[in-house]
């Protein structure tokens, strides 16, 4: 199957028809091996604010010259200014589930390790935060509305946070387990 893969993507890239061929592994545990094979231009993944396990990866892509796609930045919802602050959101809202409570822990440890208490707008915050590191080529997000889009490209100026913010968000990871990186 993997030969046959790489026969297929040769194929159709001398056709003009693709150009590069990426892996979108769910898990650090799938992503390493499936960088390995160097079969890959890149990868798409998870990745945002409090997803940032993928981080681990990030300087070996880099010095092999590999693209990273950051994929669900706002992580479901949970890092737009409708679902940031659990406490204001709806009793019936799905994010009250406890399905969440691990996202919305890490939240919480990363606002009082960071100071992120006085955030204007989460959903530009995310935005800005998934672009920080020169690694992330590309977000893909989901979005519903004419505002949405307008906000997001609004968000996507290139004023970004000092990349010291993503090292200490990675390192408050780093310190509780949550992260190989």
């Amino acid at each position: 199957m993997h030969e046959e893969l790489g026969e297929t993507f040769e194929r159709l890239r001398e056709e003009g028809k693709v150009g590069y061929l990426t892996t979108f592994p769910y898990t650090p545990g799938f992503a390493g091996p499936a960088l390995a094979t160097g079969d890959f231009s890149g990868m798409v993944a998870y990745y945002n604010l409090i997803e940032m396990e993928m981080a681990e990866f990030f300087p070996a892509m880099g010095a092999q010259g590999k693209g990273f796609f950051c994929i669900r930045p706002f992580m479901g919802g949970l890092l737009t200014d409708a679902r940031a602050e659990r406490g204001d959101i709806a009793a019936d809202d799905s994010y009250n589930e406890a399905s969440w409570d691990s996202a919305y822990e890490r939240l919480s440890l990363l606002k009082s390790s960071l100071g992120l208490a006085d955030i204007g707008s989460w959903t530009a915050f995310a935005t800005k935060f998934a672009l920080i590191h020169p690694m992330v080529t590309s977000l893909i997000v989901g979005l519903n509305s004419v505002e949405q889009v307008d906000g997001v490209l609004d968000a996507a100026d290139g004023n970004y946070p000092d990349r010291s913010l993503w090292d200490k968000a990675l390192s408050v990871f780093q310190q509780h387990g949550m992260v190989n990186a």
